[in-house]
């Protein structure tokens, strides 16, 4: 549902022109009649304040096209939706860029165990370490793979709020 703040004192019939400009009279009435459901506090279709909010129902069959200069018709569902989607969109590309920074930190560690350096260090102390390099290789691996089942997660997640937020 959109909403309009009155920028000046005018009328419901006022307003509905100004909004829907053009309509035959039956439909006008419906409008207005939409208008004042809509808004319960209104108390008086002839007068309506400066300042006043009120709601602008979708009316089946009316296209609403705000004359220039009227207060003009906004939405807010769609207009907090948009900043919700974009901010979630951009903490999607946040989490996936610490994704890539994690499966960069593992490659590294991978990279260590088959330096040059540490094999010689390794071959030193076969004995107490030489066991401990397949369990650090595997559990790298799990490490990598657990990650990334997590980033496909979110990412689909993220999709799905950004879809939700976009259909309201």
């Amino acid at each position: 549902m959109k909403i309009t703040v009155l920028h000046e004192a005018t009328s419901v019939d006022a307003l509905v022109e100004s909004i829907a400009p053009g309509l035959a009279p039956d439909d006008r009435e419906r409008v207005a009649t939409a208008l004042l459901k809509a808004n319960p506090g209104l108390n008086r279709r002839d007068r309506l304040e400066v300042g006043t909010v009120l709601a602008v129902p979708a009316v089946a069959g009316v296209a609403f096209t705000p004359a220039a200069g009227t207060s003009g018709m906004h939405d807010p569902v769609e207009k907090i939706g948009g900043q919700f989607a974009r901010a979630i969109k951009d903490y999607g590309a946040h989490l996936a860029q610490r994704h890539e920074q994690y499966q960069d930190q593992l490659k590294q560690e991978a990279t260590l165990l088959e330096s040059e350096q540490f094999r010689s260090v390794l071959r030193t102390r076969q004995d107490d370490l030489g066991p401990l390099v397949p369990r650090i290789e595997a559990s790298i691996e799990a490490r990598s793979r657990a990650a990334a089942a997590l980033d496909q997660d979110v990412q689909e997640a993220v999709r799905k709020l950004v879809d939700t937020l976009a259909s309201l």
